[in-house]
């Protein structure tokens, strides 16, 4: 959070309110590492609805490279 916080363009309450927002409600975050279809969509949505994102919102793959998971959970 700090490390948010510290950029200017950034607001110490906006990084803590989108942390909170997107971990502790939308629970878009998993704790292996992966991100479910639902999780995404609702991520994504709140996105679009901020106007961060336009529709047609790409795959998850565009954003995410599992690969990396997947290595380290063999």
């Amino acid at each position: 959070m700090k490390w948010c916080a510290s950029r200017p363009w950034q607001a110490s309450p906006d990084s803590a309110d989108t942390y909170d927002y997107f971990v502790g409600k939308l629970r878009a975050f998993s704790a292996n590492g992966r991100i479910s279809s639902e999780s995404y969509k609702r991520m994504t949505d709140a996105l679009v609805q901020w106007g961060d994102l336009t529709v047609p919102v790409p795959p998850a793959s565009k954003f995410f490279d599992l690969s990396f998971v997947d290595a380290a959970w063999k």
